[in-house]
């Protein structure tokens, strides 16, 4: 017997009720807990209670906002991820479609840019394509096969079908093993060096749990890998290949409240603000510091102290609710790690935070939304004139940024030393002037960062002025 919490009761939850094993089933959680106790017996409770339970598995309801679920379960609740499973694991009867297994396998192959697989078993891809052009119609993907070649697939879907692994010297990005968990350790020992990814998946079921334990426990020795939860399955994509990057590359991740950040080898938290500080992190109020702007700068004073104290090679500046992702599969599986990272810095100067067109305003309009007009307006013009009195040759790719339709959010960023250098010593010139110059004492606590909402976008004014090669990646946006 497993103790599992439900969390969310919409749609799904009444729909599936009557097809659940509730025996397992030790509380409901929901930040819309009206005031009964209760459902048919099993306590209902709020997201922050869930705490106080002994619970081996918590199923999120919710196909939608799955992944925004588990976020939030991960980050404000301390949840480990490996926890966290999909509704599916207690509806009876539940089938996952084929359809979107082979969606995923493919949008993983793109994201990851997998040309060369290996197809260990030959399971699926046969039953849904003759050739291998179907599945990429204007992408080179090519495909190998092990197993028992029928008709006409070894010509049309693969190039090769072997009759055993063993037989197979070739090199690949990928193999894929499907539900072949009892041969991973006799494959890699013969592939490794061959072979860049090993690609499990398992499907949400009644033993969905006690597959997906065993895979993670024979997993263990290999530390690096993603681990992609989604709505309807999950991916394992263990690296067989890693490299060692012993570039010092350091993405400083600004907090300013109790939250489960990332922390390790390349990111690394800071505190900021006067309502939460951590020992075991760094704080914006040591060393050379303008800590005393916080409130109205957020996040530019943890960027002027990492200028002023670090000497890291590569910088990065992340948010706690905020991660880039290596590609365009969004999900929490698939932060920003230190081998992407570092290839995207050996070919581009500086990696930025997507910018999406703002098609029915302007960016200026953006910043005024959540701000009294009159206070923004004061804001705009202290940072205006500052910038005029100290880096006059901006205000026209100012007026442009702010009068049109796009900018980098967030002011998230990972670059080069040099580059970085640079940037503070523009932006500080004229911006430490500005916040001293704007009144904030009587301020709610939005109106007080008015400033900070315009530094947010002089990343992008500096940025349009430069020479640079630039990478654009997606980014986590709560």
């Amino acid at each position: 017997m497993r103790r599992i919490i439900i969390y969310a009761m919409g749609k799904l939850f009444y729909k599936y009720q009557k097809n659940m094993n509730w025996n397992d089933i030790i509380a409901i959680a929901d930040k819309k807990v009206e005031d009964i106790s209760d459902f048919s017996g099993i306590p209902l409770i709020e997201p922050q209670q869930i705490a106080e339970y002994s619970f081996d598995y918590i199923a999120i309801f919710s196909d939608g906002f799955f992944e925004e679920i588990k976020r939030e379960l991960v980050g404000d609740y301390f949840i480990p991820e490996k926890k966290i499973i999909s509704w599916r694991f207690l509806v009876a009867g539940n089938n996952n479609s084929d359809i979107n297994m082979l969606t995923n396998y493919k949008r993983i192959f793109w994201e990851f840019q997998i040309h060369r697989g290996l197809d260990v078993g030959m399971q699926v891809f046969p039953k849904y394509f003759f050739s291998a052009e179907e599945i990429f119609s204007n992408y080179n993907f090519q495909l190998d096969g092990v197993g028992k070649k029928e008709y006409l697939i070894g010509k049309n879907l693969y190039r090769k079908v072997f009759h055993d692994i063993e037989e197979n010297d070739n090199v690949y990005d990928v193999i894929l093993l499907w539900n072949h968990y009892d041969r991973v350790n006799q494959i890699v020992q013969k592939m490794r060096g061959k072979v860049k990814y090993l690609l499990l998946h398992a499907l949400y079921s009644e033993k969905g749990i006690e597959e997906i334990e065993k895979v993670d426990k024979m997993l263990v020795e290999y530390p690096i890998k993603k681990r992609i939860v989604m709505s309807d399955m999950i991916f394992w994509m263990v690296d067989l290949s890693p490299k060692t990057i012993t570039e010092d590359i350091k993405i400083f991740v600004v907090t300013h409240k109790l939250y489960n950040v990332k922390c390790d080898d390349m990111y690394c938290p800071i505190c900021v603000g006067n309502t939460y500080r951590d020992i075991k992190y760094l704080s914006d109020n040591q060393g050379e510091n303008i800590a005393y702007l916080n409130e109205k700068l957020n996040e530019c004073t943890a960027l002027y102290w990492i200028w002023k104290n670090t000497g890291t090679k590569y910088i990065g500046l992340n948010h706690y609710r905020r991660y880039f992702y290596n590609n365009g599969l969004r999900n929490s599986g698939n932060y920003l790690d230190k081998e992407t990272a570092y290839k995207y810095l050996e070919k581009y100067d500086i990696v930025l935070a997507i910018a999406d067109p703002l098609y029915n305003k302007t960016v200026l309009d953006q910043i005024m939304e959540p701000l009294d007009k009159k206070i923004c307006v004061e804001a705009y013009e202290i940072v205006r004139n500052a910038l005029l009195k100290y880096q006059p040759d901006y205000i026209d790719i100012f007026d442009y940024v702010m009068h049109g339709h796009k900018s980098h959010l967030c002011h998230m960023f990972i670059t080069h030393r040099g580059i970085f250098n640079r940037y503070c010593e523009w932006l500080f010139s004229f911006l430490i002037e500005a916040a001293e110059r704007f009144e904030a004492d009587n301020l709610g606590e939005v109106e007080k960062r008015a400033i900070g909402f315009f530094a947010e976008r002089l990343l992008t004014v500096w940025v349009l002025k430069q020479d640079l090669k630039i990478k654009e990646l997606p980014y986590v946006m709560v």
